[in-house]
């Protein structure tokens, strides 16, 4: 399998280069999707090591803990930014009225 696998990634890289010249008569995107069995060696390799596979489960099992923490983290966000309207929304409000005003006399009376 894995011997395959190497042969269709050069043979790929054979194709892009002729591809290049207009010289083949297939579409080498097809050979480019077969770079996709690259994953199937990954995934070999993961059956093999019991340690890595440990450590993957250990990662798909976090993903739960770090979605609610991101879920926080956002709510906080949106607390604050909620707040820093509120507070400072008119504050805001009355700069960019006065820029617009000299903005305005500036085109208006060219000065």
């Amino acid at each position: 399998m894995d011997l395959i696998i190497c042969i269709l990634s050069v043979f790929g890289i054979f194709v892009e280069k002729l591809s290049e010249k207009n010289t083949l008569p297939i579409n080498p995107t097809i050979i480019r999707a077969l770079r996709i069995l690259r994953v199937a060696r990954i995934l070999k390799i993961l059956k093999t090591a019991k340690g890595l596979r440990s450590l993957i489960e250990t990662v798909i099992k976090a993903l739960h803990e770090i979605r609610n923490l991101g879920l926080l983290f956002f709510l906080i966000f949106y607390i604050f930014a909620a707040l820093g309207v509120e507070m400072f929304g008119r504050l805001c409000n009355y700069f960019l009225k006065l820029l617009l005003i000299l903005y305005y006399n500036l085109i208006i009376f060219r000065l």
